[in-house]
């Protein structure tokens, strides 16, 4: 990251003590102004790959790349992209359509086109309800149970490589920055929102 990209937006100090008046754009040697050209060089040039927020969503991205490529390497290559939110609901327990519906925060109807898919693929098995004879319980196959132990292989070995890579310090340093980034929103780790398993 460059100092301009953490110097502020382009025009911050313009007019002020030691700002870049007349000794940045001379050729100066001050700080302060030699930041505020690179600030404004970086708004107009910088594609905002180092914005806080973009690194985010690339390591998210990167991650989820690697979570499917080793899967996929472990012959769970036809997973579907809302799969991941399936097997994260069903991970505790079976569930009826309408209780999986609610855990994913959708229709019935959508979570049966899921469930649908699953089952073709082996993932999941609708069985009887053990209490309620018109209706079924889903719950994860086997099939379905080894694609989930695999990814949460896969979390574990990331994890692992990032504690060789940069220490356990700086892991347990990086799991309290996201905490603070994800704050109070409180968003369930089986939420639909997130799709890797």
């Amino acid at each position: 990251m460059t100092r301009g990209s953490m110097a502020g937006p382009p025009g911050r100090g313009e007019g002020g003590p030691g700002g870049v008046g007349g000794s940045a754009e001379a050729g100066g040697a001050d700080d302060r102004g030699t930041e505020h050209r690179s600030a404004e060089n970086d708004g107009a040039e910088h594609d905002g790959a180092d914005d806080l927020g973009i690194q985010l969503g690339l390591a998210y991205a990167a991650f989820v790349e690697t979570l499917r490529d080793a899967l996929a390497d472990a012959g769970f290559d036809d997973l579907g992209g809302s799969f991941g939110y399936v097997f994260r609901a069903l991970a505790g327990g079976p569930a009826t359509l309408s209780e999986l519906a609610g855990r994913l925060s959708m229709t019935t109807q959508g979570a049966a086109k899921i469930v649908e898919e699953m089952e073709a693929g082996g993932y999941v098995a609708r069985r009887p309800h053990p209490d309620d004879g018109r209706s079924k319980i889903i719950e994860l196959d086997d099939r379905g149970r080894a694609a989930l132990a695999g990814a949460r292989a896969v979390h574990r070995r990331v994890e692992e490589r990032l504690t060789e890579d940069l220490g356990a310090a700086d892991v347990a340093a990086l799991r309290r920055a996201l905490a603070a980034v994800i704050g109070e929103r409180a968003i369930d780790p089986a939420d639909r929102l997130l799709r890797p398993m």
